[in-house]
């Protein structure tokens, strides 16, 4: 019966997205991820030790052009490194933290952004950015800050996706050829185009890959953003994407396609898609409900952080770690911290390990009682990098508390 079910749900999957398979025959494998409820009692956490192979530290130069907050990540590209919000583009030397510029600025006038949502095409050493005030282009800077100009973006003529809707669209990635968009999260009755994953070749001005929205409902001023709505984890193969609504984990490469790549089946822990669009009541449907928060796709293994709800008001929620090895097709569960066994210093999460880079909590900031959740407790004897323990806690104490981030930099395992 497993095995006629198994075709059963490949030949539902093929039937019902065809669509987004644009050109691709090759399947790849179809994994089934089956989560509940874990025993947290019993959770203990991974050992960075098993995705890092070693850490390195930056303390990013304080200046009043460069000044940030503590808790900011950073974005490694070779040697440079980008601290983004939502209004500016701090760049900084990623070996000695050195200040170098901003990229572009805020403004109106030619060059500048309203807003920041970047993509940077590192083989080509070019930033992008997405700005509210440029309707279907996108400015461009070198890794020096010069402006470059905007890149057009023109319709596909079968969809008018950049004219009517670019305002809706939020810039993941870029190359010298395809930019791939995520739509802002909308019933497909009300959205203002048919996808909410686009693949766009903009040499070639054509959709080159697209999921269709296929969420149904109405939303509404009492409908609500919450985490596990939209989860995207990049990886060296390239992303991997998952909505809310479908059960369904794509595998997204800018030229084979978006091909289903596992179920993730939470069976009736499934959060209720109706309470989605109208949040205005505690309901008590929600409790005992999972909702995914972060993913991560790294070494033969699927990880998914993901919240359980305690009750129907969201204000209570419990963290786990789920892990799959897609060699074994074994899973287990996991607390949420990642304890560093490298060098003794910062726990981390895989939020922190999917950017590659992790701000160093200050002293100062720690809450009395949570040190232990925040700093790692594996003795000396059991570091990989011994050594390094006291080199950590040096820098620790004689960092001034008005300095920016000492960021922590992962040497990932991919």
């Amino acid at each position: 019966m497993k095995y006629i079910y198994i075709l059963f749900l490949l030949f539902g999957l093929l039937s019902c997205h065809n669509a987004d398979r644009v050109d691709n025959k090759d399947t790849p494998p179809l994994y089934c991820l089956k989560i509940d409820k874990p025993d947290f009692s019993s959770l203990k956490p991974m050992l960075l030790s098993e995705f890092v192979d070693s850490i390195g530290y930056v303390q990013l130069e304080t200046t009043p052009d460069c000044l940030l907050p503590y808790d900011r990540s950073g974005i490694i590209y070779g040697d440079f490194l980008f601290m983004v919000d939502l209004f500016s583009i701090l760049q900084f030397d990623a070996n000695t933290g050195k200040f170098l510029r901003q990229i572009g600025r805020k403004g109106q006038g030619p060059g500048e952004y309203v807003q920041v949502n970047e993509a940077i095409d590192k083989d080509n050493n070019i930033v992008y950015v997405k700005s509210p005030n440029r309707s279907s282009s996108l400015l461009s800077y070198n890794f020096n800050g010069d402006y470059l100009g905007d890149l057009q973006f023109v319709d596909d003529p079968e969809y008018p996706t950049f004219s009517n809707c670019f305002y809706s669209l939020r810039l993941v990635y870029i190359d010298n050829q395809y930019a791939i968009f995520t739509a802002s999260f909308m019933p497909k009755e009300q959205a203002c185009q048919p996808f909410e994953l686009i693949v766009y070749d903009y040499r070639n001005k054509k959709i080159k890959h697209a999921l269709a929205n296929d969420m149904e409902g109405v939303y509404n001023r009492f409908s609500v953003n919450i985490n596990g709505l939209r989860t995207i984890s990049r990886n060296d193969d390239g992303f991997y994407y998952k909505t809310f609504y479908n059960d369904t984990l794509y595998s997204v490469d800018v030229e084979k396609g978006i091909e289903p790549y596992a179920i993730i089946d939470l069976g009736t822990r499934k959060y209720p898609v109706d309470d989605i669009f109208d949040n205005r009541r505690v309901d008590l449907a929600k409790v005992g409900k999972i909702l995914i928060n972060s993913m991560l796709i790294n070494d033969d293994c699927i990880y998914l952080e993901l919240m359980f709800i305690n009750d129907g008001s969201l204000r209570s929620v419990s963290g786990f770690l789920y892990k799959f090895d897609i060699n074994t097709g074994e899973s287990s569960y996991h607390s949420t911290v990642i304890l560093n066994d490298i060098d003794g210093g910062k726990n981390t999460s895989i939020r922190s390990l999917l950017r590659e880079t992790d701000p160093i909590t200050p002293l100062d900031m720690v809450e009395e009682g949570k040190e232990e959740l925040v700093f790692s407790n594996v003795s000396k004897s059991k570091l990989k990098y011994p050594e390094l323990k006291d080199k950590f806690d040096m820098m620790q104490s004689k960092r001034d508390p008005d300095d920016n981030p000492l960021l922590m930099k992962f040497y990932m395992e991919y």
